[in-house]
């Protein structure tokens, strides 16, 4: 595998097609050896490699379309005239990467690391927030309008008039506590009244039995005296 030169696509336009499993068991014997892939036109398309390492892989014109290459690492790889559309390399590392004339329409480049990416064609690839905050410019402080004096004299005046409306309700709840306060003071008066009148009645009517009684006794009395008389 290691050795093999770099070759640009058969005449044919035929590619080698290989397996998410043979691309796996390909870059894992290549670390293990300490050897970089070499598979130029080859056709991955397709294919799960997230976390896959390419670091220095020669897949110059390969077919990488609509694959998966999530945190992969493409150090020093070489992709010249390689098919990436619509691939995902998201929180992928492509530094000193060499993407001469590939395409990549429709690839996803979220968070991907592409420190001296060499590029002849331009391509639109999100910066990382490191890279964001050493390229972004210091925002200019927005001037604060100055107020002007008939613009400050409207707000008093309105603060003043809010004052006085708050004056107003509480002046007229002061006046509605003193309404109430009187009713309940003439509903208590009325009671009062109510309860002098029955006990006014009450007493009267003991008066009058009390005399009824006296007058039932003299009565007796007098009879009685009549009776003696008569019996001598």
């Amino acid at each position: 595998m290691d050795g093999k030169a770099a070759e640009a696509p058969s005449s044919t336009g035929e590619s080698t097609r290989f397996s998410q499993k043979e691309v796996l068991i390909m870059v894992q014997k290549a670390t293990f050896e300490k050897k970089t892939i070499q598979l130029p036109s080859a056709n991955w398309s397709g294919l799960d490699l997230r976390g896959i390492n390419l670091k220095g892989a020669d897949l110059r014109f390969a077919n990488l379309s609509g694959s998966s290459f999530v945190g992969a690492d493409f150090s020093d790889a070489k992709l010249r005239h390689a098919n990436l559309k619509g691939a995902d390399f998201s929180h992928a590392k492509f530094q000193n990467a060499d993407f001469a004339d590939a395409t990549c329409d429709g690839a996803k480049w979220e968070a991907a690391t592409n420190i001296n990416v060499q590029f002849k064609q331009k391509f639109n690839i999100p910066l990382t927030k490191e890279e964001e905050a050493k390229t972004a410019k210091p925002k200019a402080a927005a001037a604060t309008p100055k107020k002007s004096a008939s613009t400050e004299g409207k707000k008093d005046e309105k603060k003043d008039e809010k004052k006085k409306d708050e004056k107003k309700d509480e002046k007229k709840k002061d006046e509605k506590k003193k309404d109430e306060k009187k009713k309940d003071e003439g509903k208590k008066d009325e009671k009062k009244k109510d309860e002098k009148k029955k006990d006014e009645k009450k007493k009267d009517e003991k008066k009058k039995e009390s005399s009824s009684e006296e007058e039932s006794g003299s009565e007796e009395g007098s009879s009685a005296e009549s009776s003696g008389e008569e019996k001598k």
